[in-house]
């Protein structure tokens, strides 16, 4: 799978955690990666961001790795894995959708989507606000910046574990703040909110 052999010594030093090493194993499978997503996913920017996901995940369990037909066995699969989960959440999407506008009368067109995005936005920023500051911190690191709990860690300068907790405690928050916030709001607010809390 991948472009050109990568040496034991890289491998080695990517499942040490060294940066320089996974950039390597970045450049070399790439593209391989990309063009394994669009074979499934035709919309270049989720396969942006299956790709992303993909190569944080590699990151997150480099210590797994000892040889390069392990990160590629690893990669292919889980990228293969990611891109059905994607397709699967837009069917969901789009089933939840028919399913309101027979059950509430909710009239959808296509262009109304991007006013979703923005509902779902502002709903998320507000409750986001509401969280003490350490929590919110940790939220922003790792749910919206894509940073591991260890990144995050590092710049907080506490725990990953304390990090973990930060985030769990943050997400039951958000959630029980935003449905009771929107408890008597439309449908479409509703729907939105249980979007995010899916995935």
């Amino acid at each position: 799978m991948s472009l050109n052999k990568l040496n034991d010594e890289i491998i080695t030093s990517f499942a040490n955690g060294d940066k320089d090493a996974f950039i390597s194993v970045y450049n070399n499978y790439q593209q391989i990666v990309f063009n394994n997503v669009t074979r499934l996913i035709p919309q270049a920017d989720v396969v942006e961001d299956v790709l992303q996901e993909v190569f944080l995940k590699l990151w997150e369990n480099k210590h797994k790795f000892h040889d390069e037909h392990a990160v590629a066995s690893w990669l292919f699969s889980v990228s293969y894995n990611q891109s059905i989960s994607h397709i699967r959440k837009l069917i969901r999407e789009r089933k939840y959708l028919e399913s309101m506008k027979t059950d509430f009368n909710f009239e959808y067109d296509p262009g109304s989507e991007v006013e979703i995005e923005n509902i779902k936005e502002n709903i998320l920023t507000e409750a986001i606000n509401q969280l003490p500051l350490r929590k919110k911190q940790a939220f922003e690191l790792c749910k919206l910046q894509g940073k591991t709990y260890a990144e995050a860690a590092e710049i907080m300068d506490i725990s990953s574990e304390t990090v973990k907790e930060h985030i769990t405690l943050a997400l039951k928050f958000v959630h029980t703040y935003t449905v009771n916030r929107y408890e008597k709001e439309s449908a479409i607010s509703l729907f939105i909110i249980g979007l995010y809390f899916r995935t």
